[in-house]
């Protein structure tokens, strides 16, 4: 989860301003794919089971 928090925090601060260049199109399209694919496996499924208890 923490991997997840780290590319959110890239994400935001490329998209702080229009012309940011932080990161590559390349690697925040990558970036954004892989933050929500940790984010729904490490957190929204664990956190499903948790409310079925």
């Amino acid at each position: 989860s923490l991997v997840g928090g780290f590319l959110a925090g890239v994400i935001r601060t490329q998209l702080l301003t229009p012309e940011a260049d932080v990161v590559s199109q390349e690697f925040f399209n990558s970036a954004t794919t892989i933050h929500a694919t940790i984010m729904i496996f490490f957190v929204v499924i664990p956190a499903f089971s948790g409310f079925g208890n």
